[in-house]
């Protein structure tokens, strides 16, 4: 799955469970049960230099839909930090492959979070991967689109 939704489904945690001790590690968990779900992604190792900036765009686009999104619906600075803390955690182990996978370095967890990902992932043609992860990003919009819709009315 993409950065992006790993990201608000983080923060969507730590909005519902506002105590880090359940928030970041539900996040952290919540990686793998949702890199279950049929999706699409780009290998890293197998881009070109193209495709690999494409999806540093994606992470930095994904980066500020996530400060945003943790703006407008926080209750308070705590709870925002929070949301942002579950929403990077989210992505920790899509991170930790990068020193095995693009840096190839020998990392004997890198290596196993790598394979572990591989073997649970259900990778399916990009147009239904990619409509699936838009489509669920979307959902998580809507069900927080009571506390979106007056944030938004006030900073346009």
């Amino acid at each position: 799955m993409l950065y992006t939704p790993h990201s608000i489904i983080g923060a969507s945690i730590a909005y519902v469970f506002p105590n880090p001790f359940v928030a970041l590690p539900l996040s952290f968990v919540s990686h793998f049960l949702f890199d279950v779900a049929p999706h699409s992604n780009p290998s890293p190792r197998k881009s070109n230099k193209i495709m690999k900036l494409i999806m540093l765009f994606e992470i930095i686009i994904g980066t500020a839909l996530l400060l945003l999104f943790s703006k407008a619906i926080a209750k308070d600075i705590y709870q925002f930090y929070l949301m942002v803390a579950s929403g990077l955690i989210a992505n920790l182990p899509d991170f930790l492959m990068i020193p095995y996978v693009i840096l190839k370095k020998n990392c004997k967890l890198c290596k196993e979070i790598t394979l572990f990902q591989k073997l649970i992932q259900t990778h399916v043609p990009g147009k239904w991967g990619y409509t699936i992860q838009i489509a669920f990003i979307l959902l998580l919009f809507w069900s927080f689109l009571d506390k979106l819709i007056p944030y938004f009315g006030q900073i346009l």
